[in-house]
């Protein structure tokens, strides 16, 4: 069996396209309405439980292969397997099967918004769940097994590489880079910690970029030969690392105004944690840190470097922390990329006389010494940025 899945945003666009298909049958869920109107407005009652979930739709395609063919009430079946398996159980959704194909399939589509108190089903590692979900259901209802998505994630051996493996049994460069790079993503990573576990590899990362900053694509070297995410497989691309493979990627980068950061270094820390937990060394090293950032902002906002992540809001992603400001409550926060979250989070007040911290929250001693080279990553931007005021300059955090 094959599963393919998707996130949107309309879930009457996506019931009309299903409904409306040639030889079209609606055969299970655990909803009331038969058309899509109704269903959508059935669905609409979860989507009020969380308005701020934009991609509230779930779709999964289910496809046996050609050879097979199931009764509705096994497809029912597997389907509600499915939809349990992937974290469903508790939200709407509804099945359809299709007979415009030669092969038999059915599609899902689900509320990621659950009925009962409007919180979001976890879509980490979908993907890989979901792959694992269809080997198990492949067993239980004793389907044929298909190729499983990794396989196809990656190109296959050209006939040059067949001979070689034949003649001198080594696998090409190409080769054992996919084997690397699948074995440095079997656990979740950022795209920080993948390129330093590449690195110890012997594996060379290299990202393009426009003139914009945005992201044109990936590269990898080894033994002197580079390849490009393509030319290993779709799961190798800049995009597929987080899609295929689960790995944390930046944003998309887009363009925005100079000076869009508010000229102030007066401080104030806020947080519910009390200032007592803090020794005056603690205060002092945050103080430091939320001063440096604001001026990296401030630097990368005139050189196009942080990312417009949405209305009034501006981020900048390096190796180890991301710098979030959002202009509307002028607040900075900074947040690690190894899974501790948030570390610090300041309000920037143009009135403050005093640069008062309240909260400096699990920082470590790398972590004040990673923020103590940012005077001198500042001094490299500012440098650069009156030789080449136009161009982009790459730079890493910390």
């Amino acid at each position: 069996m094959i599963g393919k899945q998707t996130k949107g945003t309309s879930f009457r666009g996506v019931l009309n396209y299903l409904h409306n298909k040639p030889e079209a049958k609606l055969i299970g869920g655990n909803m009331v309405g038969k058309t899509p109107r109704l269903l959508a407005a059935e669905f609409g009652v979860a989507r009020q439980l969380n308005p701020r979930l934009k991609k509230a739709v779930y779709h999964a395609s289910l496809s046996l292969l050609v050879k097979e063919r199931l009764e509705d009430e096994q497809w029912q079946e597997i389907a509600a397997d499915y939809v349990k398996g992937m974290g469903f159980e508790r939200s709407q959704y509804v099945v359809y099967r299709h007979g415009d194909r030669e092969h038999d399939h059915v599609h899902v589509v689900a509320s990621r918004i659950r009925i009962e108190d409007g919180t979001t089903v976890n879509d980490s590692w979908d993907y890989r769940r979901s792959e694992k979900l269809i080997r198990e259901l492949e067993e239980k209802y004793e389907l044929e097994p298909a190729p499983s998505s990794r396989a196809l994630e990656r190109r296959g051996q050209t006939t040059g590489e067949q001979r070689q493996l034949a003649r001198t049994g080594e696998k090409s460069v190409r080769e054992k880079l996919q084997t690397i790079i699948d074995q440095a993503t079997a656990h979740r990573l950022t795209l920080a910690q993948l390129t330093k576990q590449l690195g110890r590899q012997g594996v060379e990362v290299k990202i393009a970029r426009t003139r914009n900053g945005a992201v044109r694509g990936i590269s990898y070297g080894l033994d002197g030969i580079a390849f490009s995410g393509t030319h290993l497989g779709k799961a190798y691309t800049y995009p597929g690392l987080h899609k295929y493979r689960g790995v944390e990627v930046e944003a998309k980068a887009e363009t925005i105004k100079a000076n869009a950061l508010p000229k102030t270094e007066e401080l104030r820390i806020e947080t519910a944690r009390s200032c007592e937990t803090l020794t005056p060394e603690q205060r002092e090293k945050a103080l430091t840190i939320l001063l440096g950032a604001v001026k990296l902002l401030d630097k990368a906002l005139k050189t196009q470097e942080a990312e417009l992540v949405g209305e009034g809001q501006w981020q900048l992603t390096g190796n180890y922390y991301r710098l979030r400001l959002t202009t509307a409550t002028q607040t900075l926060s900074i947040e690690a990329l190894d899974g501790r979250g948030e570390l610090v989070r300041a309000k920037i007040s143009s009135e403050s006389s005093k640069n008062e911290v309240e909260m400096a929250q699990e920082l470590t001693q790398e972590d004040i010494e990673k923020f103590q080279r940012i005077e001198g990553i500042l001094k490299e931007i500012e440098k650069k940025a009156q030789k080449q005021p136009r161009e982009v300059i790459e730079m890493e955090i910390g």
